[in-house]
């Protein structure tokens, strides 16, 4: 029953009180991101076009929004229900609560070893979801020459082959 409860609470506060503060920080962080890139050097937008710095502004707030309500609320919630079970399995069975705790390292190494992996995959998927931005931005900027060239059908194709590189890397 106070496991039970406890975990209605954390999805409670996860749900309501984190989706809050998360909202807060993004938002907080979304005005001081503008304020940064209104205050930039106009030579900041030559070496990267702004929808380069559109996509990042919108993957900086969105991870941070994240990082609050799955990564803090969610974590300490998770931890406190490990705790209550296996305080709770070593009242029943005390060595089986040994070998389940003397494993969590080993499986706390993995996912760490895992997620280092996936992060530099996920900056090399950022970069590329980036220049698939900034190439739409490109285009449609310059859209009355790419009429009146009759690129349509070339522009087009470059996008598809674009994107499926994309897909294959995400």
């Amino acid at each position: 029953g106070v496991v039970i409860l406890t975990h209605a609470v954390f999805v409670f506060a996860e749900r309501f009180g984190a989706r809050y503060l998360g909202e807060t920080m993004a938002r907080q962080i979304r005005e001081s991101l503008f304020a940064a890139l209104i205050e930039a050097p106009l030579g900041v937008f030559d070496r990267k076009s702004v929808g380069k710095l559109l996509s990042r502004f919108a993957g900086d707030a969105r991870a941070i929004q994240r990082l609050v309500t799955i990564g803090i609320v969610r974590w300490a919630g998770d931890i406190l229900l490990i705790a209550a079970i296996l305080a709770l399995l070593a009242t029943l069975h005390a060595r089986l609560t040994l070998v389940l705790a003397s494993s969590a390292p080993i499986a706390l190494g993995a996912v760490l070893l895992f997620n280092r992996r996936l992060r530099t995959r996920g900056k090399k998927l950022r970069g590329a979801q980036s220049s698939m931005l900034a190439f739409v931005t490109s285009r449609l900027q310059g859209i009355l020459s790419v009429k009146v060239w009759n690129r349509q059908a070339s522009e087009k194709n470059a996008l598809n082959k674009t994107a499926r590189k994309l897909l294959r890397r995400a």
